[in-house]
């Protein structure tokens, strides 16, 4: 049976995280399944969880009605408090350009995947540097993972794939798969990052091999949604 509520997420050195979700069990292994493929939507959650090499302890604050939870998340949030992880107040789910959860809002995203798009032979340092955002950011951003993926992928599908293309016929011989999840993960791979994939999710290189080839539909909820070829 689902229950709602807010729930806290407890690291080693007391540092803590404040959330909320409808359905708390389910929400609870979101997280862990996220920090330990390392796209948590919390950049400060993700930092500790990679530092500590330790996945927080959860508990449930308090179970409460849908229509109050915006509101206890609200008043169990302490920004001012050193040891919060939270970079917002409770109730708000905007995401984007109005996400503070998000390390670079939506411009810096969007200026350095179109700086990957129409100029392919920019180095991502170069792309970090002018943006001034992480280069592992430009990394995902190329590589379409995480949040940067979601938002170019569905506001310039056309873009995007220009730029799976290029980073295909950019990798000598390497082709770009993009891989989606029966639980609405999408990743995007090229050749030769298929064994830590299949490290990561507990998946058979083998059965991998046969979903990226079309011999087999799908494996541990897996499926090809896209393939660019280097050719």
């Amino acid at each position: 049976m689902q229950k709602s509520g807010v729930y806290k997420l407890n690291f080693k050195d007391g540092s803590y995280y404040i959330g909320q979700s409808v359905d708390l069990h389910s929400r609870l292994k979101d997280h862990y399944r996220m920090l330990i493929a390392g796209n948590h939507h919390s950049y400060k959650v993700q930092h500790k969880y990679d530092k500590e090499k330790c996945l927080p302890i959860h508990s449930i604050v308090i179970e409460c009605p849908i229509e109050e939870l915006n509101t206890v998340e609200d008043s169990l949030i302490d920004l001012k408090d050193p040891l919060c992880l939270n970079i917002k107040a409770g109730g708000d789910n905007n995401y984007g350009i109005n996400s503070l959860t998000a390390k670079y809002n939506t411009i810096d995203i969007e200026m350095a995947f179109f700086l990957l798009v129409d100029h392919p032979g920019i180095s991502h340092k170069e792309v970090a540097d002018f943006v001034d955002i992480d280069i592992n950011t430009v990394h995902d951003i190329s590589a379409g993972r995480s949040r940067a993926f979601t938002e170019m992928k569905s506001k310039y599908p056309e873009k995007y794939a220009q730029l799976l293309k290029q980073k295909a016929c950019n990798t000598r011989g390497k082709n770009t798969v993009v891989l989606s999840h029966s639980d609405g993960r999408v990743v995007t791979l090229i050749t030769g990052e298929y064994s830590e994939f299949c490290r990561k999710n507990a998946v058979q290189s083998s059965n991998l091999a046969k979903v990226i080839t079309g011999k087999r539909k799908t494996t541990m909820g897996w499926s090809l949604l896209e393939k660019y070829e280097n050719i």
